[in-house]
């Protein structure tokens, strides 16, 4: 006579993350036998990406059971560690080599596997904007600061995905940006986020739901090392330190969303040394006073091209930005139309 096993949804959840935290370990191990890092573990078994992707998403049980996956997939080598904490103490400038050839032993490189989203390619308003600006362009670079987990609300997706762009995706979340990783998108991505001073800090970033976690804003380093309910640390990189590691320096869309930080990250790129063409700068949840982005943006050379507000919560669709454009870039386009017509 058989024996029958009445299984909940609860308790199968659970065994399965218990499979997947296992599987994951032996998977850690593949981290020290290989030079190239994550990108290894990404080629192995993608189908246990996937899994881990929907239990993240889907039930409440898996984002407390895959903590320990995400701690695991997102940790870095303990000489890379060390070698970091060293550039800390000593507040090396945002161009030292040392720092430069570190930050890029941090990043994953682009993926060689071609997947399919696990939701529809959504083209947001942004990237609606940026290919009107950009008469459509093919192959451009991008940077999305705030990438979440590499497809919901992204504003790069589509301009890699139907344009065969590239560029780098930067998610300070080790929650999204391991399902980040699972996604295989075409282009560099690091777990880290833009260092508000022109040297490497080690900073706190806040748990919240619905991929509203942010950097704590604090006055002194003694009070950034005090350690806080539901938070943890995360490396922070000068903007351009991340973007000389990839020998990169002409961006033609930089996408910012960092839920309240906005205008003090804006604040540290060296707009003189990088040639951005289009931006979108979330502001709903920082500065209330809009003036205060269009002023610094104005005094860097920019101005606002639109203002987008637009809200689709059916597709997790919320948009509240600056589209902001080059002065000089602008002229240049309007002096091609003109020579045009």
């Amino acid at each position: 006579m058989g024996i029958c096993f009445k299984m909940t949804n609860l308790t199968a959840l659970k065994l399965i993350s218990v499979i997947l935290v296992v599987h994951s370990m032996a998977l850690y191990g593949l981290l020290f036998q290989h030079k190239d890092n994550h990108q290894k573990i990404k080629d192995v078994d993608l189908s246990h990406w996937k899994l881990l992707d929907a239990l993240n998403t889907s039930h409440p049980f898996g984002k407390t059971s895959v903590k320990l996956v995400n701690a695991i997939l997102t940790s870095y080598r303990d000489d890379l560690r060390r070698k970091l904490e060293k550039l800390i103490s000593r507040k090396v400038y945002s161009r030292d080599p040392e720092l430069v050839s570190l930050v890029k032993d941090f990043m994953d490189p682009p993926s060689r596997h071609m997947v399919k989203p696990v939701r529809k390619i959504v083209e947001t308003p942004q990237s609606v904007e940026t290919l009107k600006l950009l008469k459509g362009m093919r192959k451009g670079f991008f940077v999305e600061v705030g990438a979440l987990d590499g497809e919901r609300s992204s504003n790069t997706l589509f301009l890699e995905q139907r344009r065969g762009w590239t560029g780098l995706l930067i998610e300070m979340d080790p929650y999204y940006y391991t399902q980040l990783m699972g996604k295989s998108r075409h282009c560099w991505s690091i777990n880290a986020c833009i260092s508000p001073y022109r040297y490497p800090v080690q900073m706190q970033i806040k748990e919240a739901s619905g991929g509203t976690g942010r950097v704590i804003k604090v006055n002194d380093n003694q009070e950034a090392t005090r350690k806080r309910p539901r938070t943890q640390n995360i490396p922070c990189f000068p903007m351009e330190t991340m973007l000389l590691a990839l020998n990169q320096t002409r961006i033609d869309y930089f996408s910012l969303d960092v839920e309240g930080v906005e205008l003090e990250v804006l604040q540290t790129v060296p707009f003189d040394k990088l040639d951005i063409s289009v931006l979108s700068v979330e502001y709903v949840h920082g500065e209330k006073n809009k003036t205060a982005y269009k002023k610094l943006m104005s005094e860097k050379g920019y101005e606002v091209h639109r203002d987008i507000h637009l809200h689709k919560p059916e597709i997790s669709l919320y948009v509240d930005d600056f589209i902001f454009v080059k002065n000089d870039f602008k002229s240049s386009q309007k002096g091609l139309n003109d020579n045009r017509s």
